[in-house]
Formats: structure tokens, sequence, C-alpha cells
């Protein structure tokens, strides 16, 4: 299934959809380190996907699922400097409401969350 995962750039944004939506049906406890360092950038490359559904989908299950990858600290960081880098709001308030989620999660700093808070509340 990694594959899938490694290759995700050559397959018809409709498969991408379907193919981020399995991202919380892989056990990644199960997952040996270089196969869960390769889950996890792919997690991170199609939050800046060109497709919207891509993005909003990937968002939620990372929210989703946050507590389980939480234990990877260099994905967290990864993943904080990635909500920091796009802390503009989205034209999309689904898109601005997952990212303020994540932050919480995150635990970022007030004026972060307050920004982020923003982005979505005034859409």
């Amino acid at each position: 299934m990694l594959k899938y995962y490694d290759n995700y750039s050559t397959i018809a944004p409709k498969g991408q959809f379907y193919l981020a939506q399995t991202i919380k049906y892989i056990p990644t406890k199960y997952l040996l380190n270089k196969d869960l360092d390769r889950f996890h950038i792919y997690i991170l490359n199609q939050l800046d996907s060109n497709y919207l559904e891509i993005r909003l989908t990937t968002l939620d299950i990372i929210d989703e699922i946050f507590e389980e990858l939480q234990s990877n600290i260099h994905f967290i960081q990864l993943l904080e400097k990635w909500v920091l880098k796009n802390i503009i709001a989205s034209p999309y308030p689904a898109e601005n409401y997952l990212k303020y989620k994540i932050a919480l999660k995150l635990n970022l700093e007030k004026h972060i969350l307050q920004v982020l808070k923003n982005n979505y509340k005034k859409r």
C-alpha cells in the first residue's frame, strides 16, 4: 500500500482523493520507521495539494488521528512549520477551521491561534 503513497503524483486527482481518505486506516504503530517517514511525508505533501478536496481531507484526517501522529516529534515539528507558513486565510472557511483545530492541538501560541480563529470566523 505504501508504494501508492510514494507515487501519488502519478495518480489522477480523483484517485489521490481516495488515497488521502485511506490515511486513517493505516496502522501506523506497526510501520517501520522508514515507512512511517514516507507516510508522514505523503501527508505533509498533500497539505499543499492544488485540489481543495485533498487538502480538506488531509487536514480533517490529521485532526482525527492527531493522537496517533503526535508521538512522532519530527512530524509534529514539520506540521507546526506548515501551519505557521500557511497562516494566511484561505478563501474556504472549512480549510481555515481545520487549520485552527490543528493549531489548537499543536498548542501554538495564543496570537497565532487568534489569527487562525479570525480567519475562519470572518469568512
